[in-house]
């Protein structure tokens, strides 16, 4: 028969291993903060591709590129991106509309990163008027980004760092 002799080693063994478990389920700002940066480069990607998840966005309509051109922007390209201002709402965390928030609930972590400007939903979704031409839907790589950060940070965390 094993019998089990508490000390103060593994009471201190213990203590790691629940500190190590409580920082798996919370991680502080600081270890998400390279999560977040991979979510953002995700963004990038997809502006400079000018695509999401893989797929081209729609080419511009001709009287968008004649409106562009008559307002002083390059015609058919960049998409989606006349001032810069919607991009960054996206990709420069310290936009005044960009949205970054880690929430923390019932042993789960979350992480959001995106944009509170206006014309989002008519980009992600389009209308009878505008196709839809997302940023948030990741391609393959970006994802594979994402989920090398968080592996990382799960090491890290593991490794005690």
């Amino acid at each position: 028969m094993i019998s089990l002799v508490e000390s103060s080693q593994n009471q201190q063994q213990w203590a790691a291993v629940q500190r190590t478990i409580s920082n798996l389920l919370q991680p502080t700002r600081q270890q998400l903060q390279p999560v977040q940066e991979a979510i953002r480069a995700g963004f990038t990607e997809n502006f400079d591709t000018e695509s999401a998840g893989g797929q081209p966005w729609a080419q511009l309509a001709l009287s968008t590129v004649i409106e562009r051109v008559l307002l002083g922007y390059p015609g058919e390209h960049p998409i989606l991106q006349r001032s810069g201002n919607y991009r960054s709402t996206f990709v420069d965390g310290g936009n005044a509309e960009h949205i970054s928030d880690i929430d923390y609930q019932a042993g789960l972590t979350s992480v959001f990163e995106g944009s509170a400007n206006v014309m989002v939903e008519w980009h992600e979704d389009g209308n009878d008027k505008l196709p839809a031409r997302p940023v948030l839907v990741m391609s393959s790589r970006a994802i594979d980004g994402i989920g090398d950060s968080v592996n990382r940070m799960i090491s890290e965390i593991l490794n005690g760092r």
